[in-house]
């Protein structure tokens, strides 16, 4: 739908140019590895996440060790959030959802307000295989700053440790 609407927006501004959804695919194709600067996309996300200094782990294919399988990152300020608000999160990986068949994982944490913020990130390849990873990844930035786990929902808060 979206391109339809690029394609009726281009007709009206050229009329005696024919549009088609071939040409649109291939201009936004060669538009986006233009920004990306000749990087792949875990490359040029890599490369972002360094400029901004972002503290980010990798992991790599057991048997190809120049293949990343796994990143995870959370930023300075998602850090701040979760010392304050470290008794809630919630866990999701949505799978498939981008045009690398990568799975987005992202810990989501609730402030004093009830709004929802995010606390960490990450991209898998395989769901199955390497979600133990991030929830790993997740323990050491919880670690590193120092947050207790989140409490456990299954017991009523009376009995839940201070």
């Amino acid at each position: 739908m979206a391109n339809y609407t690029i394609i009726k927006e281009l007709r009206s501004w050229f009329p005696g140019v024919i549009f088609t959804q071939g040409q649109l695919h291939t201009s936004r194709y060669l538009a986006r590895k233009r920004a990306m600067k000749g990087f792949t996309p875990f490359q040029a996300l890599k490369k972002l996440l360094d400029k901004e200094m972002i503290t980010h782990t990798i992991k790599y294919d057991s048997e190809d060790p120049t293949k990343p399988t796994g990143l995870s990152w959370a930023t300075a300020w998602s850090k701040k959030q979760w010392v304050t608000n470290s008794k809630v999160q919630l866990y999701d990986c949505t799978y498939k959802t981008n045009n690398k068949k990568l799975a987005l994982f992202q810990v989501v944490g609730l402030n004093s307000l009830g709004m929802a913020y995010s606390m960490a990130w990450g991209f898998i390849n395989n769901e199955r295989q390497e979600f133990d990873w991030l929830m790993e990844q997740v323990d050491h930035a919880r670690q590193e700053i120092s947050v207790a786990p989140p409490e456990d929902a299954s017991q009523p808060a009376s009995q839940l440790p201070d």
